[in-house]
C-alpha cells in the first residue's frame, strides 16, 4: 500500500503506462466510455468500506472504496462497449484506465466530504428525479436505453443518488457562497439576452430572467472554483493507493503493452 497525493498518484500512473500524448482515438473513446463508468464509480463510491476478502485498488480516509472486483467488472464491459479496433489499441486502454483510475479517486474524495458534512439523498427524492427524466422520453424509450446500452438500471440509479449526492455538496460548499452581482447580471444580459436597449435595468427585466442570469452565473462560479476546491479536499483526505493490485491489473493480458 502507498499514500500518494494528487501529483505523486499522476506520476506513478504515468509511469506504469508509459504516458503517451492523447489521440482523437482516445478522445472518442472516452465519450462511449462515459455511461459505463459513470455507473461504475457509483457502485464503488457508495460503499463505506470492503472486508478482508475484499482486496481495495483505491481507498480514501481509510473509508471509501473502489474494491479490484469492482474495477474489473467495470473495465470488462466497458471493453464490450468498444469497437473492435478499439479494443486492440494500447493508446486507447493506457489513457482510459489512468484516466478512469483519477476520477474513481476523485469521486471517493467527494463522497467521503459529503459524509462529513452528513449530505444525504433519500430514497424519495431519487425517484422524483427519475421521473422528471423520464418524462423527457417517448413512452416505452426510457427503459429501452438501458437494454440497448447493456445497462443495469438499478445500477443507473445507483449513479443518479450519487450525482444528485454531489450536487447537494457543490452547492453547499461553493454555489452557497457565490454572490452574483446587479452589475453581472446586466453584463451578462447585455452579452447574450439583450433584445432591447430599455430593458438593461433589473427592474425593466422579468425576474425569472434575472433569477435565470443569475443561476447560469452562479453555476459558472462554481465551476471556475471547482478546480482549486478539489485541489484543496485532496490535500486533506488521505489516497490510499494497492499498488501490488495495481501493478497485477496492468500485466493483465489487455494491459501489457
Amino acid at each position: 500500500m502507498v499514500e500518494m497525493s494528487e501529483k505523486s498518484f499522476m506520476l506513478y500512473m504515468n509511469v506504469l503506462l508509459l504516458k503517451q500524448p492523447a489521440d482523437s482515438t482516445f478522445k472518442m473513446a472516452i465519450c462511449k466510455f462515459i455511461i459505463v463508468q459513470v455507473c461504475f464509480l457509483a457502485e464503488c463510491c457508495l460503499l463505506c468500506g470492503c472486508s478482508d476478502k475484499e482486496e481495495y485498488l483505491i481507498r480514501v480516509n481509510n473509508s471509501s472504496v473502489l474494491t479490484v472486483a469492482d474495477f474489473k467488472e467495470a473495465f470488462n464491459a466497458l471493453e464490450a462497449a468498444l469497437p473492435h479496433n478499439e479494443k486492440q489499441s494500447p493508446v486507447v486502454l493506457r489513457h482510459t484506465l489512468k484516466r478512469f483510475l483519477k476520477q474513481a479517486a476523485e469521486e471517493l474524495i467527494l463522497l467521503e466530504r459529503a459524509k462529513e458534512l452528513e449530505i444525504f439523498v433519500n430514497d424519495s427524492e431519487v425517484s422524483t428525479v427519475v421521473e422528471q427524466i423520464k418524462d423527457d422520453y417517448p413512452e416505452g424509450t426510457f427503459e429501452q436505453i438501458f437494454l440497448e446500452n447493456a445497462v443495469s438500471y438499478n445500477l443507473w440509479r445507483k449513479n443518479l443518488k450519487i450525482r444528485l449526492i454531489k450536487e447537494k455538496l457543490i452547492k453547499k460548499e461553493l454555489e452557497d457562497n457565490i454572490i452574483i452581482t446587479e452589475e453581472e447580471i446586466a453584463d451578462h444580459y447585455e452579452k447574450y439576452f439583450k433584445k432591447n436597449a430599455q430593458q438593461k435595468s433589473l427592474k425593466n427585466r422579468p425576474e425569472q430572467l434575472n433569477k435565470k442570469i443569475e443561476t447560469i452565473l452562479r453555476k459558472k462560479k462554481a465551476e471556475d472554483a471547482f478546480v482549486s476546491w478539489i485541489k484543496k479536499l485532496r490535500q486533506r483526505y488521505t489516497v490510499e493507493i494497492n499498488e501490488e493490485q495495481l501493478k497485477a491489473l496492468i500485466n493483465l493480458k489487455h494491459f501489457s503493452f
